[in-house]
């Protein structure tokens, strides 16, 4: 971050970039309320601007192995901050559960990708694994419904799932390997069933042994071929597991939009999830493929938002998922952890957990 940006994210009138540089060349100190500030704004406790040098962190490409290190010295601000807060929910769980994760299923323990597994054999495997039929997903009344059942199946079976609103449009997601606490991070502005996808794309990479980042089609271009053969491994399998080629109408006489749209609401998907297992089918080429996703996603960019923010408690639950809200309650109720280690925990003030208790986890 530049000098600019630090001043302009602590909104402090007595914190200029002059301020900024005396403390960088040593000239000068900040407050301790100032420092509070800067450590919050970098989700960093304030301790760590007490030790006598910076503690090593991993970057993106320690992280998400397989992504080019050139793009990954490119990712923004934003999504850096986004994983330190994956990793601080890892760490968190660490500390609330020990080792032992409480899931009674842990598919990444069960289920082993060895050598070039077909995608689409691997989705039936998880499809069964989750217990999950194509029965079950067309009675789902609607995309909110799909999310959420998707959501506690995975979440059964021992992985973690978060969102927020990553505010960068190119990212859809990431996950965080981890041998008892895997994390999946959801862009929570991306339409329900792009964040459906997102949590298949993710898994993928989860099943394969390594992180990953789920971005949006136009930018794949700018990645490695290895990169782009992972992508494309993900997103067929994505593709299997919530349209699988039982069932699937293989009629190519009308690939029309509203034909199309019937099948994506069907499935609880997205169009283009839909045209995509046309194009795996060479049922459309490729080319039509890209110009209906391109056309897709200009719609869907040029709708303004009309809603004056939502219920925070409901984000909340949204965001933390009431999986780790409830492992951290437990702890309080346990007496292990006092309030405010609660309220840290879940990055609320203290006295908003009498409602948070009673609103996200019904008293």
């Amino acid at each position: 971050m530049s000098q600019e940006d630090v001043a302009d994210k602590l909104k402090v009138k007595s914190v200029s970039t002059e301020t900024i540089a005396e403390w960088e060349s040593g000239n000068g100190a900040p407050t301790y309320p100032q420092l509070e500030r800067v450590a919050k704004m970098l989700r960093r406790p304030v301790a760590v601007f007490f030790f006598p040098s910076p503690p090593v962190e991993p970057g993106p490409t320690e992280k998400f192995r397989s992504l080019p290190e050139v793009y990954a010295e490119e990712t923004p601000t934003r999504m850096r901050f986004l994983i330190r807060d994956g990793l601080f929910f890892q760490i968190s769980l660490r500390e609330l559960l020990g080792e032992t994760n409480p899931s009674k299923k842990r598919i990444l323990d069960d289920i082993k990708v060895d050598g070039d597994v077909p995608a689409a054999r691997l989705a039936v495997r998880v499809r069964e694994y989750l217990g999950i039929s194509l029965q079950n997903q067309f009675v789902w009344e609607s995309n909110d419904d799909a999310l959420k059942a998707w959501r506690d199946a995975l979440e059964e079976c021992g992985l973690w799932i978060f969102k927020t609103a990553f505010g960068e449009e190119n990212y859809c997601g990431f996950c965080l390997q981890d041998s008892r606490f895997p994390v999946i991070y959801v862009n929570n502005s991306m339409p329900k069933t792009r964040q459906i996808f997102t949590l298949f794309h993710e898994l993928a990479h989860l099943l394969t042994g390594k992180g990953g980042v789920d971005m949006r089609q136009n930018t794949m271009s700018e990645l490695s071929n290895t990169y782009k053969r992972e992508e494309v491994f993900c997103n067929a399998f994505a593709g299997a597991m919530l349209v699988p080629d039982r069932g699937f109408p293989v009629d190519a006489r009308n690939l029309g939009d509203r034909h199309i749209e019937e099948l994506a609401n069907k499935y609880k998907v997205s169009r283009e999830v839909i045209l995509r297992r046309y194009r795996d089918k060479n049922l459309v080429t490729s080319e039509e493929y890209e110009n209906r996703v391109k056309a897709w996603n200009s719609q869907h960019s040029q709708k303004k938002s009309t809603g004056k923010g939502g219920n925070y408690y409901a984000t909340l639950r949204a965001y933390l998922g009431e999986k780790y809200m409830r492992a951290a309650f437990q702890q309080y109720y346990r007496q292990r952890i006092n309030k405010r280690e609660l309220a840290d925990y879940l990055g609320v003030k203290t006295q908003s957990l009498n409602t948070i208790e009673s609103y996200v986890l019904g008293g």
